[in-house]
C-alpha cells in the first residue's frame, strides 16, 4: 500500500477548484496522502482522513514550497476490496 501519491495537473482555471476536491475522496477511499501539484487550480495536499494540509489556489508558472506530515497508509474498505463492488453488481 502506498503512503503518499503525488499528481501534477494543467486544469482551465475554473474547473481545477472542482477537481482539487475529488482528491479528498480519493485520499479517504484509497487511504494515503495526497499531494496535487496544478498550474491552474489549486496546489496542495490532503491527509488519508480528508484533512486538507495545504491549498493555494495557482495560476500560470508558481512555485510554493509546503511542509506535509505524511502519516502511513490507512487500511480502507474500497482499498480492501472495492474493486470488487463492480463485479458483484
Amino acid at each position: 500500500n502506498a503512503d503518499i501519491v503525488l499528481g501534477a495537473s494543467q486544469y482551465w482555471d475554473s474547473i481545477g477548484f472542482i477537481f482539487w476536491e475529488h482528491n479528498i475522496f480519493r485520499a479517504i477511499e484509497n487511504g494515503f496522502t495526497v499531494i496535487k501539484c496544478s498550474e491552474d487550480g489549486v496546489t496542495g495536499a490532503v491527509d488519508p482522513y480528508g484533512r486538507v494540509l495545504a491549498a493555494v489556489p495557482t495560476s500560470g508558472n508558481e512555485t510554493h514550497l509546503m511542509e506535509v506530515p505524511v502519516e502511513s497508509g490507512v487500511v480502507t474498505l474500497y482499498g480492501a476490496g472495492g474493486w470488487m463492488f463492480g463485479w458483484v453488481c
